[in-house]
């Protein structure tokens, strides 16, 4: 069989979950993921935990460093990126670890999520995220402040239009009711909520209607691959020169893409399920070469 040419470029291949860093690799690295034959990034902003925004006119200023990566990567490469952009959930746990109130640090990230939502209205970035509740266990009045902060900003992506990328505790069938229950309350379609790092949970009963973003190991993609086709990949690239690689390579979701098509995991069908009809509507925005 005839090795597929990456270079070719023949259909599109995103990444809907990265993060860039003028500190790291940042426009090499989307060079490597177009020479693998990437053709489209979400850029999420990446949080500096060491240097947290501490007003809200400093929150607006982060957000828009984001936003403007993503536009020097449609300006200065061939590859089409859009940003999302949000406080991180985990701030609202680090503004309490340095010394602001629970009710401050909440009022900041509201802050926060609020100018996030103004930059989308702006057309600036294209969905809230990463949005959600801490990971890890956190006191029972952290997590609920935290809850409020995920339901405002899903209300915020309803009256917005636009989608809503979540990060949360390891994701199983019973968080995925969770979210999409708040989503519904908010009136947002779990459709247009785009669950990051996700595992293979894409049949109804496993995610109950929320958009699956799964990290693109071969696993992961194989056993999604052997499910069905709705779902979308990402490598949740860090950009941190510490951390090289982390938590995959940028190029990995196109060779992986173009590998599993090769060896016929993936079928032409499910590569344009996975890489365009899927994230077009999530998203919102058209997807073309």
């Amino acid at each position: 069989m005839a090795k597929l040419v990456p270079a070719a470029h023949a259909f599109p291949v995103l990444d809907d979950h990265c993060h860039l860093d003028r500190r790291g690799d940042f426009l090499d690295a989307v060079r490597d993921f177009h020479r693998a034959g990437g053709t489209h990034l979400v850029v999420v902003h990446k949080p500096d935990f060491t240097a947290l925004p501490t007003t809200r006119d400093a929150y607006r200023a982060s957000l828009e460093a984001t936003c403007a990566m993503a536009e020097e990567v449609r300006r200065e490469t061939p590859v089409k990126a859009w940003a999302a952009v949000s406080p991180h959930p985990i701030d609202l746990v680090q503004h309490v670890s340095n010394g602001l109130t629970l009710a401050e640090a909440e009022a900041l990230v509201l802050a926060g999520i609020e100018e996030a939502a103004a930059l989308v209205a702006e057309v600036r970035a294209a969905a809230l995220g990463e949005v959600g509740r801490p990971h890890f266990e956190v006191p029972a009045d952290v997590m609920a402040a935290a809850n409020r902060l995920f339901d405002s900003a899903l209300a915020l992506a309803h009256d917005l239009g636009c989608a809503a990328v979540v990060h949360t505790e390891s994701t199983t069938p019973e968080v995925c009711r969770d979210i999409a229950t708040r989503a519904r309350t908010a009136l947002l379609d779990p459709g247009r909520v785009v669950k990051h790092y996700c595992p293979p949970l894409i049949l109804p009963h496993e995610n109950f209607g929320l958009m699956p973003s799964l990290l693109a190991s071969r696993p992961n993609c194989r056993e999604a691959a052997s499910k069905g086709d709705r779902f979308m990949l990402e490598t949740d690239f860090l950009d941190d020169r510490a951390r090289p690689g982390s938590v995959m390579p940028l190029a990995t979701v196109p060779k992986r893409t173009y590998g599993l098509l090769q060896d016929g995991s993936f079928t032409p069908d499910l590569v344009e399920k996975v890489h365009k009809v899927w994230p077009e509507r999530a998203y919102g925005f058209s997807i073309e070469l």
